[in-house]
């Protein structure tokens, strides 16, 4: 297989949604090292697959905000699995909680643009 580097292209935004819209989560991203204003950390992301279609009939995938790999009760992470499975993690869900587990679930989401620094469509 031959590869190369791809330069950052242009894509299409997901459209925004006046309401919620059926999603999978397809995949959990592997940790990744990044600079922030707190020093160096290590952040993953959430894949959800929408039934949204594009004008060749591929799906739009929405990547999640960057989650550091933490279940304190303060961390987003957290917050957010509260949300996909509609209850906080038991005692032994806490002592170990597998992300590949959310890969397969259904949820709603709401999409909205921001402008991001660099003038971008987010």
């Amino acid at each position: 297989m031959k590869l190369s580097e791809k330069k950052g292209g242009d894509f299409a935004p997901h459209p925004e949604t006046d309401g919620t819209i059926k999603a999978v989560i397809v995949d959990v991203t592997p940790l990744k090292k990044v600079q922030s204003e707190f020093g160096e950390r290590d952040v993953f992301r959430v894949v959800y697959e929408t039934e949204a279609t594009d004008d060749e009939g591929k799906r739009f995938c929405i990547w999640s905000r960057p989650y550091t790999p933490s279940l304190n009760e303060k961390s987003n992470f957290r917050k957010e699995v509260k949300k996909i499975i509609g209850r906080d993690l038991t005692a032994a869900e806490l002592e170990e909680f597998d992300t590949e587990g959310l890969l397969g679930m259904g949820v709603k989401i709401i999409v909205q643009h921001e402008e991001g620094k660099d003038g971008k469509t987010y």
